[in-house]
């Protein structure tokens, strides 16, 4: 398909407000997700990449041309929104084909394509029936199979499946991640959700006010958050800080406020330490001990787990845990104090810096 690069792309507005510069490639045949809270710049990147928003500097590629003096309509793009935005006065057979029909396809051909993205998107069933008339699952398929259509070179997707119920939005973010794959089709798709991102990306960049923080696979942003931000912000992970008190035999004691944390790393005493604990990496101890001890604060089950939040010393942490039977009794005892304990390996060393910082 086509290789994209946005090369220090950026756009200033008149409120002062700004997205870039940004330095992504997507590779031909990936998907990359823009991945970051509401207002860090997702969909003006790809309103930038569509020809939506022209940029103030920088420039885009397509197979190492530029394409920033082209209208969007020539860059050969196909787009989902978070509405799926069909025809109301179409059935589902005539908004599939209505950029074919203004293209001047053959009859025939356009029926032979309508049908071949119906079976691949499983909805020929509907192509006759109005758009009032089918779910909001089968309208974003719909609109999918549209964006196909014509075959284009890059497909963008901005929160398509945000308005869904969860059950359908796992359902169809495994039908996206099939299809995008059985086409090979370069992708550029925007979520402020990162088990959708995590689900579905060859790529993820997690951007924040208007920047790029971190681009990986998503076992790359798991595993070693490139700041703070990128830890907390991706599984709820739990980020501390504090000064080295001693360290022996690879093993640094990590002295924040009235806590002392052991982890694994180089430092010497006197360093200054930014850490991070993922939840699943914490153990819960219903008796106290002489590690770290917190006040239950929160109790709540998810899918084969329970996410416990625990109150240490005013910082909230967090704990998953498969333990049915603590999870009930903690649920219980809303208050309660627990001890919470990690593998020293466990623990992820965002920043290391000599003395106290200023």
């Amino acid at each position: 398909m086509v290789r994209v690069e946005l090369r220090s792309l950026k756009r200033v507005f008149s409120d002062g407000t700004f997205v870039g510069p940004i330095e992504l490639a997507i590779d031909d045949g990936d998907l990359l997700t823009l991945l970051g809270p509401s207002g860090a710049g997702k969909t003006t990147t790809l309103r930038m990449v569509a020809g939506f928003i022209h940029p103030d500097s920088g420039d885009l590629l397509f197979d190492g041309k530029s394409v920033l003096g082209v209208p969007p309509r020539e860059r050969s793009i196909g787009m989902v929104f978070q509405s799926s935005a069909l025809f109301p006065n179409m059935n589902v057979f005539q908004n599939i084909s209505f950029s074919l029909d203004m293209a001047g396809w053959p009859f025939e051909d356009v029926v032979a394509r309508v049908e071949e993205l119906a079976d691949l998107l499983n909805i020929r069933r509907l192509l006759n029936r109005r758009v009032d008339e089918i779910s909001g699952g089968e309208a974003q398929r719909v609109a999918l199979a549209r964006a196909l259509a014509r075959n284009p070179q890059l497909l963008l997707l901005d929160e398509p499946l945000s308005a869904l119920d969860p059950q359908l939005r796992e359902r169809l973010q495994a039908e996206i991640r099939r299809i995008q794959r059985r086409l090979n089709i370069t992708t550029l798709y925007v979520t402020h959700s990162q088990e959708e991102a995590f689900a579905i990306s060859d790529t993820i960049a997690v951007l924040r006010d208007g920047v790029v923080v971190q681009v990986g696979t998503p076992d790359e942003i798991y595993d070693h958050p490139s700041d703070e931000f990128v830890a907390q912000f991706i599984g709820d992970g739990n980020v501390f800080e504090g000064t080295v008190v001693e360290a022996s035999g690879g093993i640094l004691t990590v002295q924040s406020d009235d806590h002392h944390f052991k982890i694994a790393g180089s430092g010497a005493r006197g360093d200054h330490i930014v850490f991070a604990i993922k939840p699943e990496d914490l153990r819960l101890g219903l008796e106290i001990s002489d590690s770290l001890n917190g006040t239950v604060q929160n109790v709540i089950p998810r899918v084969g787990m329970y996410r416990v939040t625990v109150s240490l010393d005013g910082l909230s942490v967090v704990a998953l845990t498969s333990d049915a039977e603590m999870a009930r009794t903690l649920r219980g005892e809303i208050g309660r104090r627990i001890a919470l304990t990690f593998d020293p390996h466990d623990a992820i060393i965002i920043r290391s810096s000599q003395g106290r910082p200023e």
